[in-house]
């Protein structure tokens, strides 16, 4: 594959030309100057032939590294026919970075003398990339994790500095000593234990939280897995553990459930006082903070039940108060409506016997102005008689006055029958008879005169007796003309109030009936108001089981570091 001027051997050289077809290869001369490069090596390093030939091999190397005496050591080595066999990183073209797995060769002529340096090299970056994330990976779990290495068995076969760390024990303690120590002796015994180790042996992975003791039996919490390794023949050769310490955080979610049990048990007083490491502390800081802030709105709910407890049994007394008060008001506007009733009956009637008084008066007012006319007519009748009485008294007057003439002219006949004698003794006779006649007249006329002026003064006194009896019925009728008035007004004054009253007896007994509503209401309120007091009594109780800062801590046990977590 190199030609005529190819200046290996010919039989090395058709061996060279075999393994180019699988090898990077590359020829430089003792000094280091490449000489020739196959193209899987021109390839790989993204090269051609003209632009590494007759330049050193430095143009591979890392700057830094290409100047250390180290650099310069390994070309005199190879100087001097020692050969070089490792993996190495170089750099190929445009700074990419390569790792190879390479053998430096120095080839001797016939004669024995050195004539260059031949490397084979395979291209390891991938797997090199590989296994050196796996080793960042591993260092990375080293570094933050606990390892320990057991055998099928369980004898300790080796362990890191975190394991002797979180349990307390040097290496030279434990090895080969059997895992059961890190467990506590009656655990040791149990089947559960042998079937964790049957489980291992059988190849199956186990991983979970496990309570184990350490050195002088200090109590530890660790998050594990047991990872059984497999030979080449698929056997379990090994287990290996990955452990995290976690004592503080089961510690933590311990002391945490405790002061949540000391919750269940009405305990607010209860804080935890010991420091959790950083990573937890927070947990703590904000568990006693929240504590605190119960406490304190509990606080403020036993003083508000209790100001509530004072508030409601006030209410509750005020509403007993008030429903008593409503019901007498209730009986007493009962009461009250029912004498109105009997008071708008009694008005009512009132007012229709004034309406009937009105017209009796009215009745009478008429009858009264009817006697009037009757009087005034009685009186004008008197008048008339009294005229008439003194006429016949002016009659009787010319009758006496008729009687004395009669009687002189009868005196005067006598004396002249006297005077005839036997002649005149019947004149005589008659005018004695005429004057005896008028006498009598005379006298009669004057009993009739007696009468009459006896009779004028009774008419005189009647007409006197009917005018006042006229002014008394004058009087009367303007009396019974007020009366009517003054009845009038009582009438429509009654029937108003007869109204008014019937308004004012329906508003009672609308405000009865609202009060009976009222009362019923009231009494639904009183029997709120004493539910919400026995329910603020109750609350008040249920607050009061609630022990707070200040108050007397509560008895009863404390849960142990740890129960809460399920040992193994």
């Amino acid at each position: 594959m190199f030609g005529t001027s190819s200046p290996f051997h010919a039989n090395a050289a058709d061996a060279l030309a075999g393994l180019a077809r699988s090898l990077a290869i590359i020829e430089f001369d003792l000094d280091g100057k490449i000489r020739y490069a196959n193209e899987l090596f021109l390839a790989k390093m993204g090269y051609t032939l003209d632009e590494v030939k007759g330049r050193h091999h430095s143009i591979f190397m890392p700057p830094d590294h290409a100047r250390n005496p180290e650099y310069k050591a390994f070309w005199q080595k190879l100087g001097r026919g020692e050969h070089d066999t490792g993996e190495y990183r170089r750099i190929a073209k445009g700074g990419r970075e390569v790792w190879i797995k390479a053998s430096y060769n120095p080839v001797r002529n016939s004669r024995g003398k050195l004539v260059s340096i031949i490397k084979q090299a395979t291209d390891v970056t991938p797997e090199k990339l590989r296994n050196s994330e796996t080793e960042a990976k591993m260092s990375a779990v080293l570094r933050a994790q606990a390892v320990i290495e057991f055998t099928p068995s369980g004898e300790i076969i080796t362990a890191n500095d975190n394991f002797f760390q979180a349990l307390g024990y040097r290496l030279d303690e434990i090895v080969g000593r059997h895992h059961r120590i890190f467990v506590e002796p009656v655990f040791a015994q149990s089947p559960e234990y042998r079937d964790l180790w049957r489980r291992l042996n059988a190849g199956e992975y186990v991983a979970s939280e496990f309570r184990r003791v350490g050195k002088g039996g200090k109590e530890v919490w660790i998050q594990a897995s047991y990872n059984p390794v497999f030979g080449l023949n698929g056997e379990v050769v090994k287990i290996v553990k990955f452990a995290t310490d976690v004592s503080e955080r089961v510690r933590a979610v311990s002391e945490i459930a405790n002061g949540l049990a000391q919750v269940t048990r009405d305990n607010l007083a209860h804080r935890i006082g010991t420091e959790f490491v950083p990573a937890f502390e927070q947990l703590r800081t904000d568990y006693n903070a929240s504590m605190s802030k119960f406490d304190g709105v509990v606080k403020q709910i036993a003083a508000t039940t209790l100001a509530i407890q004072s508030s409601t049994s006030e209410i509750s007394g005020a509403t007993n108060d008030l429903a008593r008060r409503t019901e007498t008001q209730a009986a007493s506007l009962e009461e009250t409506a029912a004498a109105l009733d009997q008071i708008t009956s009694t008005v009512k009637k009132a007012a229709e016997g004034a309406a009937h008084a009105r017209e009796v008066v009215a009745a009478a007012c008429k009858n009264a102005e009817a006697s009037g006319e009757v009087v005034g007519r009685a009186v004008n009748s008197m008048n008339m008689i009294e005229a008439s009485s003194r006429k016949i008294g002016q009659v009787i007057g010319v009758i006496d006055e008729i009687a004395f003439q009669t009687n002189l002219l009868a005196l005067n006949a006598g004396v002249e029958a006297a005077r005839a004698g036997e002649a005149g003794k019947g004149f005589a006779v008659v005018a004695q008879e005429v004057r005896a006649l008028s006498q009598r007249s005379a006298e009669e006329a004057k009993t009739i005169k007696s009468l009459i002026s006896a009779s004028a003064t009774q008419v005189n006194e009647g007409v006197g007796q009917v005018a006042e009896a006229g002014k008394a019925l004058q009087r009367i009728i303007a009396q019974v003309s007020e009366i009517d008035a003054i009845v009038s007004d009582m009438a429509g004054a009654a029937h108003e109030q007869a109204s008014a009253l019937q308004a004012v007896n329906v508003a009672v007994n609308q405000m009865d009936r609202v009060t009976q509503q009222n009362a019923a209401m009231v009494e639904e309120t009183a029997a709120a108001s004493q539910d919400l007091a026995k329910e603020s009594n109750a609350l008040n109780q249920l607050v009061a089981r609630f022990r707070t800062t200040g108050s007397s801590e509560l008895s009863g046990d404390v849960i142990p570091f740890g129960r809460a977590a399920a040992a193994r």
